[in-house]
């Protein structure tokens, strides 16, 4: 036991100095708040708890991060605009603000800090907890949906979610998809290349595909092909060596990848998600046309385009301090005495106008912050050499995806789902980013080394 917590089997690059015990736990208790929404048990609060006294403890007490680099930063400006906010509201309308500022409603986003600190920058870790998860979700179906009677049900025809909102299971489904393709190279051809491997990595595709298309999720269909356009560039960018492999793997993977698109084709799942985007016609021509006349239809993109249009117009109203916690509700819940077609929605679907009709552009801006800020930890990592081609690739598009689908979904405010996945992809990457460093520290001389 004493081996097995020395600092040789031990080493946490974001908290050198966290006690071997302690981190061992830390992991733990991590890996149970990471993939518990994967299972049909409700996430425990004795889970949540430790998870965050530990994470607060790690971060205040033994990380660097506390007191270097962008995230205290951050953090200190998230709960400077939160109190801000707070402060003009009482001021200006004493009856919408709360009896003091509701911090975590926005440092909430901050929990991928302790994820990534309980994950020690450490490979084995971050693969463990990517792999459990994607194990998880490629059995949801199973776990907790009907099985195959969801699968006949969308073999003709019908919107399926597997047990979950069909959002939810295609935000799930396309992160692995994402995870087949960044980490291609070590499924199949680690430590040599092998034709069984490549046939079930097809397989595993080809089944995520099916289910994603069979969730009929128009926004995250568009997400998922953007970013795998954009880790076709980043890889083609990255190794140009690839054009040195044998030409049978090439036919292998053309072959594989025409087989799993006929399949597709042939079952008519294709065909039904491109009707569901032909029905939306109405809503682009009445968006583009210049009749002022021409009203948007009450359909789900038109829908979210009169959210939207009553966001932008409340956040002009209020745009540097905001109307405070969970305001799109009440302005939706205002809406919907006059519009009926408001009544029951609780957000705007589109997280962004959600932090600005919050905390104003302010909030808008910082949680871009946090995503750009992840995103050049990840790219001052690859280029320092830190982190491998598919850890990056991994993490650049998976982020990208969650912040595409925040444009189209409420992800980050009022879904645990949703922040969930944001947890995990922002946790498992900033942990890699210091992958190998021993000490924090080091960023500025890996910033020059990428230069």
């Amino acid at each position: 036991m004493s081996k097995m917590l020395s600092s040789d089997q031990w080493h946490n690059p974001l908290a050198p100095r966290l006690p071997h015990w302690l981190g061992w736990l830390f992991v733990v208790v991590g890996f149970g708040y990471a993939l518990v929404l994967f299972t049909p048990l409700e996430r425990p609060k004795l889970i949540d708890i430790a998870f965050l006294v530990m994470g607060l403890v790690a971060f205040v007490r033994y990380s660097p991060l506390a007191r270097g680099g962008g995230a205290p930063w951050l953090l200190g400006l998230v709960t400077l605009q939160l109190v801000i906010t707070w402060a003009l509201l009482m001021l200006d309308f004493p009856d919408l603000a709360r009896s003091g500022p509701t911090l975590e409603d926005f440092l909430d986003k901050f929990v991928f800090l302790f994820l990534a600190l309980a994950l020690a920058g450490q490979r084995r870790w971050v693969v463990g907890v990517l792999g459990c998860a994607a194990v998880l979700i490629l059995l949801m179906p199973w776990i907790l949906g009907n099985g195959w009677a969801d699968f006949r049900l969308g073999l003709a025809g019908g919107r399926v979610g597997f047990g979950l909102n069909p959002i939810r299971t295609a935000l799930y489904f396309s992160v692995v998809v994402l995870g087949l393709m960044a980490f291609v190279r070590p499924l199949v051809a680690s430590p040599t290349f092998s034709w069984l491997r490549l046939g079930l990595w097809a397989g595993l595709m080809a089944y995520a595909a099916v289910v994603i298309l069979m969730t009929q999720t128009r926004g995250v269909l568009l997400a998922l092909v953007l970013m795998l356009a954009v880790m076709a560039v980043l890889t083609l960018r990255s190794l140009p060596r690839l054009r040195r492999l044998p030409v049978r793997y090439w036919l292998g993977g053309l072959c594989l990848l025409v087989a799993i698109g006929g399949m597709v084709v042939q079952s008519g799942l294709l065909g039904s998600n491109v009707q569901r985007f032909q029905s939306e016609a109405d809503v682009i021509d009445a968006v583009t046309s210049s009749d002022e006349g021409l009203e948007i239809p009450n359909s789900s993109w038109g829908l979210r385009v009169q959210f939207w249009q009553l966001g932008i117009e409340r956040i002009a109203e209020r745009p540097l301090a905001g109307w405070g916690y969970r305001s799109a509700r009440h302005f939706l819940e205002e809406a919907a005495q006059e519009s009926p077609q408001f009544r029951g929605y609780r957000q705007l679907h589109n997280s962004y106008l959600e932090a600005g009709i919050s905390y104003g552009v302010g909030g808008m801006l910082l949680l871009v912050g946090l995503f750009g800020w992840v995103l050049w930890r990840c790219r001052v990592a690859y280029h320092g050499g830190g982190m491998g081609i598919g850890f990056y690739l991994f993490s650049v598009t998976s982020i990208g995806f969650v912040m595409c689908c925040s444009l189209v979904y409420g992800l980050l405010f009022s879904d645990d789902h949703g922040l969930n996945l944001y947890t995990l992809v922002m946790g498992c990457a900033l942990s890699m980013s210091y992958a190998g460093k021993g000490d924090i520290s080091d960023a500025g001389e890996a910033v020059a080394g990428s230069r």
